[in-house]
C-alpha cells in the first residue's frame, strides 16, 4: 500500500531537517575553525574583530565623542591599509593566473605536438590546464576572502563613525539651544535612541562571499 499524502509530507519535512541539521553542524564547526584558526595577517579573525571594535555610551559628551572620533581615526586608517594590501595582493594573484594558464595550455599543445598525438577537444584541454593551476586558484580564492573581511571590517567602522557625528551633532545643537534659551532637540532629529548603547566595528564571520 502507497503511502498517504500527508505520511509522504511528513517524510519529507523530516529529510529536509535532516539535512538542515546536517548543514547546520558542518557550520558550525567551520565557524569555529575560522573564528580559532584561520590566521589573517597572524591574528584569527575574532581577535581583529576585537580589536576594531569600539562602543559607544548611550548618551555620549562632547569629550567622550572626540575621543571615540580620535581611536576611530586611528582604526580607520589601520583598516584601509590592511584593505589595500589584500586588495593589492588579490590584484597581483589574479594577473598570474592568467599568465600561468595560458603557459599551462600553451605547454599540453605543445606536448601532444611533439608526441605526434591528436589534441583532445578545446574543452578537455581547458579542464586539464585549469587542473594545473589550482594551486594558484586556491590562493586567489583566499585573499579574496581576506579582501571581503577587511572590506566589511571598515564597513562597521564607517558606520561607527556615523553614529558618532550624530552624537557630536546632538551635542552641539542641544548646546546651541540651551546658550540661546530654545526648546528641545527637534524630533525629526536623530537622537540617542537611534545609534543606541553599543554599535561595534565587529563583523560575522567572513564566509567566501565574494
Amino acid at each position: 500500500m502507497s503511502d498517504t499524502p500527508e505520511k509522504s509530507a511528513r517524510q519529507r519535512a523530516e529529510e529536509l531537517m535532516g539535512y538542515l541539521n546536517r548543514d547546520k553542524a558542518i557550520n558550525e564547526i567551520f565557524s569555529d575553525g575560522w573564528e580559532r584558526q584561520y590566521l589573517i595577517y597572524g591574528k584569527p579573525p575574532r581577535e581583529w574583530r576585537r580589536y576594531f571594535r569600539v562602543s559607544i555610551p548611550e548618551s555620549p559628551d562632547t569629550a567622550q565623542c572626540k575621543a571615540i572620533a580620535a581611536k576611530l581615526a586611528n582604526l580607520l586608517q589601520e583598516a584601509t591599509f590592511f584593505y589595500a594590501a589584500a586588495e593589492a595582493q588579490l590584484d597581483a594573484l589574479s594577473s598570474g593566473e592568467s599568465r600561468e594558464y595560458t603557459a599551462a595550455f600553451n605547454k599540453l599543445v605543445a606536448e601532444y605536438k611533439a608526441a605526434n598525438k591528436n589534441l583532445p577537444a578545446s574543452k578537455t584541454l581547458e579542464t586539464m590546464a585549469n587542473s594545473k593551476i589550482m594551486d594558484i586558484r586556491g590562493a586567489i580564492q583566499n585573499a579574496r576572502l581576506i579582501k571581503n573581511f577587511w572590506k566589511r571590517i571598515l564597513e562597521g567602522l564607517v558606520e561607527v563613525r556615523k553614529n558618532v557625528e550624530l552624537a557630536t551633532w546632538n551635542n552641539s545643537t542641544q548646546a546651541k539651544q540651551e546658550m540661546y534659551g530654545g526648546g528641545n532637540i527637534p524630533q525629526n532629529q536623530p537622537n540617542r535612541g537611534q545609534y543606541g548603547s553599543e554599535v561595534t566595528a565587529a563583523v560575522e564571520e567572513d564566509k567566501i562571499n565574494s
